[in-house]
């Protein structure tokens, strides 16, 4: 009796629905040209060009002050609501011809993300991008000195975006129409007392 209850246990773990993997991260699109950084800014999710195979410019954009853009950072994914569990919609920007399109993103595995973006229903396309693993850390330089030079402050232009990494607080503020990412919580560490 024990091995047919713990059987039926096992073949209904089985059939049960598996969880949606996350989409936030680093993808790389099918054609091997670009990765999408999926970010959640206020609880909406969007997509940034955080690599390219070849540096572009936004040539097609509907607005031609934009035209002269780099690619490099601009929204591709754009305000993407969670409409059921593991499915978000909102539009995708088609940087090849300057037009938005409906769209919907889900992540059937945590290495796997399903992007459908629709003319008009039905006529709708699914492209299948696969997660890419966080950039490797840059090597520490090696110290020079026993004594620690006086730290200088930054001069000039502050540092550019690494839109593979940084966070999704320094990344939302660039994306127009996005919130500001949802603030983490302080960590409260209780002291010791004596």
């Amino acid at each position: 009796m024990r091995k047919i209850g713990f059987s039926g246990f096992v073949l209904l773990a089985t059939l049960a629905p598996a969880a949606a993997a996350s989409p936030l991260g680093n993808w790389m699109v099918e054609e091997k040209t670009a990765q999408i950084r999926v970010i959640d800014c206020g609880s909406i999710l969007w997509g940034v060009i955080s690599w390219e195979k070849v540096s572009g410019t936004d040539t097609y954009n509907p607005d031609p002050a934009l035209r002269t853009r780099p690619l490099l950072g601009a929204a591709i994914l754009l305000g993407m609501k969670q409409d059921k569990p593991g499915e978000w919609n909102g539009k995708v920007y088609n940087a090849q011809n300057g037009k938005q399109y409906d769209a919907t993103i889900s992540s059937p595995d945590d290495q796997t993300l399903n992007m459908r973006g629709c003319l008009v229903y039905p006529l709708c396309q699914t492209v299948t991008w696969t997660r890419v693993g966080d950039p490797i850390p840059p090597v520490a330089p090696a110290k020079t000195s026993a004594k620690a030079a006086p730290k200088k402050q930054p001069s000039g232009p502050p540092k550019p975006l690494d839109f593979t990494k940084d966070p999704d607080a320094d990344i939302c503020p660039t994306i127009p129409g996005a919130l500001a990412a949802a603030p983490v919580a302080p960590v409260s560490v209780p002291r010791a007392t004596h």
